[in-house]
């Protein structure tokens, strides 16, 4: 079981992850309104951030972690898998399409598909 602040890290180096992963894709593409590559990319990032990300706090990732691998049934789902499940229910995902999605990374990550 890992410590606290070692959740914590994992959550601050996914999220980090996540703007570094912006910054590469849009670094290098001329920053104009005409160029849709770029617009595509930075309007993307910035409706993914806004939903998953920008409101919350890194505990409420790891307290949702915290929950979700509290099932038994969840453990062999991996972690960055897992983050992506607690960021779907902190952003509202509903009942039947977060159960279809855990069911799919337990699933693929338990080997079974």
């Amino acid at each position: 079981m890992l410590g606290e602040e070692a959740k914590f890290a994992y959550v601050l180096g996914f999220v980090e992850g996540l703007f570094r992963g912006h910054c590469f894709t849009t670094w290098g593409l001329p920053d104009s309104e005409s160029n849709a590559d770029y617009l595509h990319a930075t309007r993307s990032f910035n409706e993914h951030w806004t939903r998953f990300v920008s409101k919350l706090k890194y505990s409420e990732f790891v307290g949702e972690l915290d929950k979700f691998y509290a099932d038994d049934k969840n453990s062999r789902i991996e972690i960055q898998h897992g983050l992506w499940i607690a960021m779907n229910i902190l952003a509202g995902l509903s009942d039947e399409n977060l159960a279809s999605m855990v069911e799919a990374w337990r699933q693929k990550d338990s080997g079974s598909v």
